[in-house]
């Protein structure tokens, strides 16, 4: 039990410590895995991007739309100041449900906003992203599990640094009752390093860095409007 405790006071320290050139970070990849019209999913996670919220509803079968909201504190050890990063994101996903299956392809755009918690105030945006997130999962009435590959590519503000294309792939787990579920999520992080190639004259402090592996954990809520609606009596 202790050895556990310990290993989990690391994991925490590293899963929010922010310091260093990380201009990147990596939101909690989405699994809502709907199954029918009206089916609803929130979700609230922390992970490297810090707290975040989601959201995700199916107006019609087979499709659903999301929005996300991720906000942290950073320090950056180059000047030593802080700042708050904050990461809105928009998705539109295909799905399909049959048994136990799911299937899911989620494609949506991020931006991204950096302001200084100092006197000048500064506020900027690091970068902006654009992904597609392919994603098979199995579904049981207290327990869900999936795996994905989230694929980014990055459009950074800072011309110097270009552009960036991350590969993400991962395995989400949750488990709980059937409407309220923990979730736990493992994501490894790979792809190209434009700002590192020969040329670009960037110090190599100021480079852009990325984390090997992510993780995320929080609580996730999945109801249906009609089913909630539907037991409603009214009265004659």
């Amino acid at each position: 039990m202790r050895n556990m405790l310990f290993i989990t006071i690391g994991l925490l320290l590293v899963l929010f410590s922010s310091c260093g050139q990380y201009i990147y970070k990596s939101t909690t990849v989405r699994t809502p895995l709907l199954t029918k019209q009206n089916d609803f999913n929130v979700q609230l996670n922390a992970g490297g991007a810090g707290g975040e919220i989601y959201a995700a509803y199916s107006p019609i079968n087979n499709v659903g739309f999301s929005a996300a909201y991720a906000s942290s504190v950073s320090s950056d050890t180059a000047n030593r100041k802080k700042s708050r990063f904050s990461d809105v994101e928009f998705a539109a996903f295909p799905y399909y449900a049959k048994d136990k299956l799911r299937l899911e392809m989620p494609v949506g755009v991020g931006f991204t906003n950096r302001k200084a918690l100092d006197t000048s105030s500064t506020t900027f945006s690091p970068y902006s992203r654009i992904f597609i997130q392919p994603t098979i999962g199995v579904s049981w009435e207290s327990f869900e599990m999936a795996f994905f590959c989230r694929i980014s590519d990055l459009n950074y503000s800072d011309t110097r640094f270009g552009t960036d294309r991350r590969f993400e792939p991962g395995i989400m787990l949750r488990g709980a009752s059937k409407n309220i579920k923990a979730m736990l999520q493992f994501r490894t992080d790979y792809g190209t390093n434009n700002s590192k190639a020969p040329g670009t004259l960037i110090p190599y402090n100021q480079q852009v860095e990325y984390l090997p592996f992510h993780f995320s954990f929080g609580m996730s809520l999945s109801f249906n409007a009609s089913d909630l609606m539907g037991k409603k009596k009214i009265a004659p």
